[in-house]
C-alpha cells in the first residue's frame, strides 16, 4: 500500500525503501516530505542527508558542490536537533573528510570525530574509525579492521554490524578463518535474519566446506527471508566454481539467481 502523504514516518520508511532500490528522485521527494510534516525528527533530517549525498557522488562536477552544501546544511539541522545523533556526526565525519575545502571540507575535523562519536556510542564510534581508516589508506592492513571489529563486538555484542563485517574478514583473503566465519555470520544472522549478508556467508561456509544438508537449509532460509534478493545462492554458485564441487549444484544456483530480477542491496 503506498505512504500515507501525511503520515511523516510513512514518508520516512517509503525513502529508505526507495534509496535501496537507488530510485534517489523518489526517495528525495518521500524525505522532503517526512521533513515538511515534521522537522524536528532527527532521523529524518538524517534520511533526508543520506539521499542528497547520494546525489551529491552521482552528480556531474558542476551540480556536486551545491548538493554538498546541501548536505552538511541537512546534516548539521539534524545536529541542532539532537547533538547526539550519531549517524548524523559520522555523516558529517565523511563530509569533512571527502569534500574540497571550498564547500567546508575539512580533514582535521574528520580526524577528531570517531572519537567524539565514541564518547556518545562506542559500536558507532568505531564504525566511524573504520570508515576513516579506509579514507585514509585505500588498503589498510585487514588485521587492523579487525581489531577494530573485535572491540565493536565488545563493546555491544548485539549490533548487527560488527558481526557481519568479522564474519566477511574471517571468509576472505588467502586462508580464511571458515568457523570463526560461520560463529560471526551466525550471530548477525540471529541478529537480523532480514538481510542477506549473513546468509551469503554462510553459504561460502557450507559451500566450501561441503556441508550440503546446511546449504540447502540456510539458502531455503535466505530465500524465505528476502524472497526478492536471491545473493546467497549467488554466493554458493561462486565458492562451487571457485572450487571445483558439484558443479552440476552451480549451475542450479546461478541459474535460480539469474532468473529473478535485482533487488535492493541490502548487507
Amino acid at each position: 500500500a503506498p505512504a500515507n502523504p501525511n503520515d511523516a514516518e510513512g514518508q520516512w520508511l517509503l525513502s529508505r525503501v526507495r534509496l535501496r532500490y537507488n530510485d534517489t528522485a523518489s526517495a528525495l521527494a518521500a524525505a522532503e516530505k517526512a521533513v515538511a510534516l515534521d522537522g524536528k525528527n532527527a532521523d529524518y533530517r538524517w534520511q533526508l542527508a543520506q539521499v542528497v549525498g547520494e546525489q551529491a557522488s552521482d552528480a556531474s562536477i558542476f551540480k556536486a558542490p551545491g548538493l554538498a552544501k546541501r548536505f552538511k546544511r541537512e546534516v548539521e539541522a539534524g545536529l541542532a536537533i539532537n547533538p547526539r545523533h550519531t549517524p548524523s556526526m559520522i555523516g558529517l565525519m565523511e563530509f569533512y573528510y571527502r569534500a574540497p575545502g571550498i564547500v567546508g571540507g575539512d580533514k582535521k575535523k574528520a580526524e577528531a570525530m570517531p572519537d567524539q562519536i565514541m564518547a556518545i556510542n562506542k559500536v558507532d564510534g568505531y564504525i566511524a574509525k573504520v570508515r576513516l581508516m579506509a579514507r585514509l589508506d585505500p588498503q589498510p592492513p585487514t588485521a587492523q579492521f579487525e581489531q577494530v571489529w573485535v572491540q565493536a563486538v565488545q563493546a555491544d555484542p548485539s549490533r548487527y554490524e560488527p558481526h557481519l563485517n568479522l564474519a566477511s574478514i574471517y571468509a576472505s583473503g588467502p586462508t580464511p578463518r571458515w568457523e570463526l566465519a560461520e560463529k560471526e555470520a551466525l550471530n548477525a544472522k540471529r541478529i537480523d535474519p532480514d538481510r542477506t549478508g549473513p546468509y551469503s556467508i554462510l553459504a561460502a561456509v557450507y559451500a566450501t566446506a561441503e556441508r550440503w544438508s546446511d546449504l540447502d537449509v540456510v539458502l531455503a532460509e535466505a530465500e524465505k527471508k528476502i524472497p526478492d534478493n536471491l545473493t546467497p545462492f549467488l554466493r554458493a554458485a561462486g565458492t562451487l566454481q571457485g572450487t571445483g564441487k558439484d558443479l552440476p549444484r552451480a549451475e542450479r544456483y546461478a541459474g535460480k539467481y539469474v532468473e529473478q530480477e535485482a533487488g535492493p542491496s541490502a548487507a
